[in-house]
């Protein structure tokens, strides 16, 4: 009978130890999301919430932890993206809008900021080509295209 309590016993105990270590698993990730989000890691952060989020779907902590970071992660992509476009460097700051939308579909800012380079490539394109019928003597070609250029420009504002 001793030894059958004693076995019991440590049954028990494993049964305690392996649980809080179960425990912690699950927390793990989701206070690992919370210091990437402390440090403005925000993308990391999605990836540790999405994780804490895998292993248990019902976790609101987890859940919430997610929603938050892809709101954050999206609206720092915004501003990098931003940031990108006033350093002339659009490819790249394409690159971050579009990026910003996988974190949050309708993110507002990101959306204007993609439409702000497709506007920017077309007036490009607009005064290369003006520029190249002036410099093949196509004067009034050059004119429309201009023309066509400034009136893109009072439509947009």
């Amino acid at each position: 009978m001793i030894t059958s309590t004693i076995g019991t016993m440590r049954r028990l105990a494993l049964a305690v130890v392996l649980g809080s270590l179960l425990a912690g698993c699950f927390h793990f990730p989701i206070e690992r999301g919370d210091e990437l989000g402390q440090e403005g890691r925000w993308e990391d952060a999605v990836r540790a919430y999405q994780e804490a989020v895998k292993k248990d779907p019902r976790n609101t902590e987890a859940r919430l932890g997610l929603a938050r970071a892809m709101l954050e992660a999206s609206n720092q992509l915004v501003q990098q993206g931003q940031e990108l476009e006033g350093a002339q460097r659009l490819s790249e700051a394409g690159a971050a809008f579009r990026r910003a939308l996988t974190y949050n579909g309708e993110h507002q800012g990101a959306l204007a900021g993609l439409e702000r380079l497709a506007r920017s490539v077309a007036v490009k394109e607009k005064l290369s080509r003006a520029q190249a019928r002036m410099t093949q003597g196509e004067w009034r070609a050059a004119m429309a295209e201009v023309q066509d250029y400034v009136e893109s420009i009072v439509r947009h504002r």
